[in-house]
């Protein structure tokens, strides 16, 4: 799946009730706010797409989070993706856009990385990454 298409399918369950530039507002406020409730929780994520490209260094997976999901209308949490997958395109910076530096695919460490991205936006919360959903 493209990238683009993976935002546009993420704006998909509400898109009939408001305009482009207003849902995704009002999607990014739910979800912050769902982040900031979070008080010293640890959140159970699972796997839900993990997209590699030709390159070692190219690659995206996608987390979720039932609760927040839930709450938000959203079709999965948060996106974890690096520089070269991104390279060429005009993707803006969201909320649940996690990019990190080129790298090889690393799954152990995917919890490591949402953990510090959660700290360094002062959020007080940690995830758990679970191999399946529920």
């Amino acid at each position: 799946m493209k990238l683009q298409d993976k935002i546009s399918l993420w704006y998909a369950g509400n898109a009939h009730k408001l305009n482009k530039a207003t849902l995704e507002e009002s999607v990014h406020k739910d979800f912050l706010i769902a982040l900031q409730k979070l008080e010293a929780k640890i959140l159970d994520v699972y796997y839900t797409d993990i997209v590699r490209q030709g390159a070692k260094k190219a690659w995206s997976v996608d987390l979720s989070n039932d609760e927040i999901n839930r709450q938000c209308g959203l079709t999965w949490t948060w996106t974890i993706i690096t520089k070269k997958m991104i390279e060429g395109t005009d993707l803006a910076p969201r909320p649940w856009l996690i990019v990190i530096n080129n790298c090889s695919f690393p799954l152990p460490v995917i919890e490591s990385i949402v953990n510090t991205w959660a700290i360094e936006k002062g959020y007080k919360f940690n995830i758990r990454i679970k191999k399946h959903r529920g």
